[in-house]
């Protein structure tokens, strides 16, 4: 069947689709140790991608800190032969975005990589890499240094490794234009997108000063961060001369600042680094495929005729495979069904789909505790590596009132998944509800650090909420 932009008489600019059961090309997933690249590309093209998004992982995590750190949980990057369909999921005027799902991060790229997809890539890279090493990030840092890691995807001048040099779209700015050194520390998620832009670029120049002429400082400030120390702390300690209490400390930064945009050095320091990843290949369901192209669907700007286009997607699918989990949530939450015996069904259908007992899970009347315990447990089997399956039955343990048993599902679902903040939540209740106030409180500002930028209101405001009950439970500073 092929899903054209004709359907019922509508127009639409979403190219057409057709999977691989009704003729189209196929799609496969290659696995490298730190990726899985989901892709129509040809077997060939879709290796180098694979080896080309290697190289850039290997110079990032290279490049960051002085020991190299490499995630243990694979990134999942999916790749579209067509930049047209590309686009059609991706929000407007991207190159390549990046989804943080609770599971595993998601990268989404056309496929074949230009100058602007590496720079992408290499930032969110940078933040994938960050999560597994900073305990606490403050916004201006953690921008700061993934904006300072784009040239290690790509610098102005061509594709080349380097760190140093100005990125591509960025301006080494001084005052007025530059953002002062007092808002840019105070930066949170209260900055309108359309205003980000500044910021960036000044976070940017601060890293990249602090890189060239106070080093071992900033290896200080790193490790304090490292170490879960207090961000606004951590920056008294390591740099002194510029304590925000101190009568013109600041003042003092942004001139150093503005003489280091007129007359820095941003030379590039080329990155060597080796990747030679083992590859392998698994054809991917057809079913899959449409559950995928289901998830991505609201990355994309409405167009005409979505809503049959999307529903035809979701009939081809379920004809393909009438168990799969997914596409049955979607199922059940458009037509408002009760979505039990669909979970039913696909547990029935697919037993060795992790999730399938997710789903059964999620939707099991709250006096089943024991059948619910059970297919979280058979989820967390059947994905060991799944810190929002960890994290499920650890939560489901912390609400039957054995948070001693959930502490160690807890503890590894964050040591897999530091990017989510729903797994550092659920930490952060285990641990308060086992009295450890220090570790709860870090759990919960954790929690809010990592929020993305696009994320929900009320989802903040809930964390927050959530960091004030651990507050008054334990006081400020977790005594």
């Amino acid at each position: 069947m092929l899903l054209a932009a004709g359907l019922a008489g509508c127009a639409t600019a979403r190219p057409a689709f057709r999977c691989e059961a009704r003729g189209g090309e196929p799609w496969r997933a290659v696995y490298s140790s730190h990726f899985v690249v989901v892709t129509d590309l040809d077997p060939e093209s879709a290796r180098d991608l694979a080896r080309e998004l290697d190289l850039v992982r290997a110079a990032v995590a290279s490049s960051l800190f002085q020991r190299r750190h490499d995630p243990p949980v694979r990134a999942t990057v999916i790749a579209f032969r067509s930049t047209a369909e590309f686009e059609s999921f991706a929000p407007p005027g991207s190159a390549a975005y990046y989804a943080r799902g609770a599971a595993d991060p998601k990268i989404v790229i056309p496929g074949r990589l230009g100058m602007e997809q590496r720079r992408v890539l290499a930032h969110e890279m940078a933040h994938h890499v960050m999560s597994y090493v900073l305990l606490r990030q403050p916004r201006w840092f953690s921008e700061g240094l993934a904006t300072w890691a784009e040239t290690v995807g790509t610098t102005s001048g061509g594709i080349r490794m380097t760190t140093g040099p100005m990125p591509p779209g960025r301006r080494p700015q001084t005052r007025p234009q530059r953002i002062p050194a007092r808002r840019l520390l105070a930066w949170d998620r209260d900055v309108p997108a359309g205003a980000l832009g500044p910021y960036y670029d000044a976070a940017w120049l601060l890293v990249h000063y602090l890189v060239s002429q106070h080093h071992e400082a900033l290896l200080d400030y790193e490790a304090r961060l490292a170490g879960a120390e207090d961000p606004d702390e951590a920056f008294r300690a390591a740099f002194p001369e510029w304590d925000p209490a101190v009568a013109g400390g600041l003042e003092r930064l942004d001139m150093a600042l503005d003489g280091w945009a007129r007359n820095g050095r941003f030379d590039g320091k080329p990155v060597q680094v080796d990747s030679n990843p083992q590859l392998s290949e698994q054809r991917m369901e057809t079913a899959e495929v449409h559950a995928i192209r289901i998830l991505l669907w609201a990355g994309g700007t409405p167009q005409e005729g979505d809503e049959l286009i999307l529903r035809a997607e979701l009939d081809e699918g379920l004809a393909e495979d009438p168990s799969h989990p997914v596409l049955l949530r979607q199922l059940a939450r458009r037509d408002g069904m009760d979505p039990l015996p669909l979970a039913r069904l696909s547990v029935k259908g697919r037993p060795g789909d992790p999730r399938a007992w997710s789903f059964l899970a999620e939707n099991l009347p709250p006096d089943a505790a024991a059948e619910r315990e059970a297919a979280l447990r058979r989820a967390a089997e059947l994905a060991p590596r799944n810190p929002l399956a960890l994290s499920a039955l650890a939560r489901e343990l912390l609400e039957e009132g054995r948070s001693g048993e959930a502490l160690p599902l807890a503890r590894q679902a964050v040591q897999l998944g530091p990017f989510s903040s729903e797994v550092l939540d659920t930490y952060a209740a285990v641990a308060a509800d086992l009295g450890n106030c220090p570790q709860a409180l870090l759990a919960s500002r954790r929690a809010i650090d990592v929020l993305p930028d696009d994320g929900e209101p009320e989802r903040r405001a809930r964390l927050e909420a959530r960091l004030l009950d651990h507050q008054a439970r334990c006081g400020p500073q977790g005594q």
